[in-house]
């Protein structure tokens, strides 16, 4: 797989369970995200499940590309900045007041690098072509990359000179083939942007990075970016690996992975976790009380780290915003076998 999409541990899910007769069970209103811990209740084996979430992107949306500028980035530029169309095609579907800001890895590495291009936005002329200039940042950055600790000055740099829109949701895209070398542990990163932006959905990042090394026969001299992928798990984006998604320099295989991190970024969700274990012939996906066809709209998926169960759907099929999404299922005991009712495997 080219695209990593795990759950945050912090951010709250949207999850209401009904318990009652399958014949009697009322679909849970979905509620607003709130500081107050939720405790779910006890769920039987034998019990039926209802579980209602609703699709909630922002009106105005910040995004802060942070792209590595050293020797090795040349191709990776140029290939994303050729994907301005797939970059804002969920922002567009879902008519986000969006502004595009992209800075370098160098930002907090050397004073002279501390650059951060105008924004661009739906009203740019010629945005496509201002957004591939923009991306090619060139090569002749700093070799030590701090992408985490400059994506911080550069936000701060954007507050001060009153750039980030007060209202607006941050989302911060990462593109490197080189570990992250900022000082401090990405736990404290991950404070920073809480305590200045907020939680609570107020920002993710996703980001364009080496992680299978195997297949980075292309990447001459790349480095695992694991505080990337660290950064981006805590916040429910997704990381799109480079050593798979560029092989051989296959650009088309690129650009198709591109609407994946557009998606996160405009906080669409793809994945909905269930509250146990699902009697798999009994599960039933509804979007605006539409019936769902399992194998074509969505699939059952298992996710091994933390033993957990998703209705995860095709990227074609992502429920819009707005969108109330119904799950309903019998709770089992049994790991369920293959991804759509009755097939078996």
């Amino acid at each position: 797989m080219s695209v990593v999409d795990r759950k945050p541990t912090f951010v709250a899910a949207v999850l209401l369970v009904a318990l009652a007769s399958a014949c009697e069970a009322e679909v849970p209103e979905p509620e607003a995200e709130t500081d107050v811990e939720y405790m779910p209740p006890v769920i039987e084996v034998g019990d039926p499940v209802v579980q209602a979430f609703r699709q909630d992107v922002p009106n105005q949306l910040d995004v802060l590309l942070v792209i590595d500028d050293s020797c090795s980035m040349e191709p990776y530029q140029e290939v994303l900045g050729n994907s301005f169309e797939p970059f804002v095609s969920w922002f567009e579907r879902s008519d986000i007041d969006y502004a595009i800001s992209t800075t370098t890895t160098s930002f907090a590495a050397w004073d002279g690098s501390k650059r951060i291009m105008p924004p661009i936005t739906p009203t740019t002329p010629d945005a496509a072509e201002e957004f591939r200039r923009q991306i090619n940042v060139g090569t002749n950055g700093s070799g030590y990359e701090v992408g985490i600790e400059s994506a911080v000055e550069a936000w701060l740099d954007l507050d001060e000179r009153g750039v980030a829109r007060p209202d607006a949701e941050l989302a911060i895209v990462f593109v490197s083939d080189e570990q992250d070398s900022s000082p401090k542990p990405v736990a404290d990163y991950l404070n920073t942007f809480g305590e200045l932006i907020g939680w609570r959905g107020r920002f993710n990042a996703s980001a364009f990075v080496a992680v299978d090394l195997d297949q980075c026969d292309e990447l001459a001299g790349s480095r695992a970016g694991t505080r990337y992928v660290e950064f981006v798990d805590y916040t429910d984006g997704v990381t799109v690996d480079l050593c798979e998604a560029y092989a051989g320099g296959d650009a088309a295989a690129f650009r198709a992975l591109v609407p994946e991190v557009s998606r996160a970024s405009a906080r669409l969700k793809r994945e909905f976790r269930l509250s146990a274990i699902p009697v798999l012939d009994t599960l039933t996906v509804e979007v605006d009380d539409a019936p769902q066809r399992c194998g074509e709209a969505w699939t059952l998926r298992h996710d091994e780290a933390d033993d957990g169960w998703f209705v995860r759907f095709r990227e074609t099929a992502v429920p819009l915003d707005g969108s109330r999404i119904v799950i309903r299922f019998e709770a089992g005991d049994d790991p369920p076998v293959g991804g759509c009712p009755n097939d078996g495997g």
